[in-house]
């Protein structure tokens, strides 16, 4: 993800503080009224001009807000409400994730009490709950297209960190949504918190190891050893297994699966005097990865969509198949075919998570897994 230019949001600026920790959420509900009443007309016309979120699929228009209470009223919620996940856009574009810490706490601790009491009808929640759902979609999607990319160890050990304490976060700054009132809504945002900073700490987990195999990929003796001991398993018998398991024709396998990802390796062999190729190969296995898991959750084999829990499922049990058979084999590129299956493994979990299991944080009654 490239480094955003500095912004001109006095929303973000006032969320530029030293250090990478928790903030006072006590001392933040002091301050954060009066800053907000500072602003002039200008920079309220500067924060309003960054309008991405509300162009993600699904986002709820002014209008949807508008038929569960006054036309006023709407306007100036679904605005303060627009204009805080845009400033926590920017804020994760510079990889910023003490501003970002600040801002949840910001905006939650000085909204304004009438604006409180339209969150409480359960209509108006849902709405909002619907908006940072998808915003935090969103941010997994731009964390996953940056698995190849240039990320320091720092800002890596920062999104942990908010991953990590993100329901703690949330917690903090919803405390003055007095309960029992705001039950529903506090409940689904806990909710949604303890999804995210899951798959935020996974993410992670996955970017440490891509750094690794990215230097691996450099070596190209190590992924010529890899394709030859992939060209001589025991494919029959690892297929054999594979129909019996989960019930996928041998074709299906050779065509979605291992023609595309012996293609990728042979690249990793032919390639390794290209600039850059390292990430190239990464890039590719994950645009693969990605397809792949589109195409299972809303085409499936035959016609039939598979299950999302299936997919994370076939997949850990498949790369095993092949681990086990290159321990028998006592292969010299197991280690570096490990480093393959754990990448491919996170991935896959990863990329079906933030597909299925954060949407479904929206419609929890609903069964989103196929």
């Amino acid at each position: 993800m490239p480094q955003a230019a500095k912004s001109n949001n006095p929303l973000l600026e006032m969320g530029q503080r030293p250090g990478s920790g928790m903030f006072d959420a006590q001392q933040t509900e002091k301050t954060s009224r009066n800053q907000l009443a500072d602003m002039s007309e200008g920079d309220l016309a500067n924060m309003a001009a960054t309008n991405r979120v509300e162009a993600l699929d699904g986002y709820p228009t002014l209008e949807d807000f508008s038929a569960h209470m006054p036309a006023e009223t709407a306007a100036t919620l679904w605005e303060n409400v627009r204009m805080h996940f845009n400033t926590l856009l920017e804020a994760f574009e510079s990889w910023d994730m003490s501003k970002v810490q600040h801002m949840i706490l910001l905006f939650w601790g000085s909204l304004a009490d009438s604006l409180k009491q339209e969150i409480r009808k359960k209509t108006v929640g849902d709405l909002v709950n619907r908006c940072e759902t998808l915003f935090w979609e969103e941010i997994l999607r731009y964390l996953i297209s940056s698995v190849a990319g240039p990320l320091s160890e720092q800002v890596i050990q920062q999104v942990n960190e908010l991953g990590a304490g993100l329901e703690n976060l949330m917690d903090i700054s919803t405390k003055g949504f007095s309960r029992p009132t705001f039950d529903n809504f506090v409940a689904r945002r806990d909710k949604m918190a303890k999804t995210i900073g899951h798959l935020l700490v996974r993410f992670c987990d996955l970017r440490r190891t891509s750094d690794v195999l990215k230097d691996l990929l450099k070596r190209q003796n190590l992924f010529i050893s890899v394709l030859s001991a992939w060209k001589s398993l025991q494919w029959s018998s690892i297929l054999c297994q594979t129909r019996l398991m989960l019930k996928l024709d041998d074709s299906v396998i050779r065509e979605s699966v291992l023609s595309p990802f012996e293609d990728i390796l042979q690249q990793a062999c032919d390639n390794q005097d290209q600039p850059q190729i390292d990430e190239i190969s990464i890039e590719e296995m994950s645009n693969w990865l990605q397809d792949l898991i589109c195409e299972l959750l809303q085409e499936g084999f035959h016609g039939k969509p598979v299950e999302a829990n299936k997919i994370v499922f076939a997949t850990t049990w498949f790369t095993s198949e092949i681990a086990r058979d290159l321990t028998i084999k006592s292969s010299d590129c197991f280690g570096i075919y490990q480093l393959l299956k754990v990448w491919v493994d996170d991935f896959v979990s990863l990329f079906v998570q933030r597909k299925v299991r954060v949407i479904s944080t929206m419609h929890p009654a609903t069964d989103t897994s196929s």
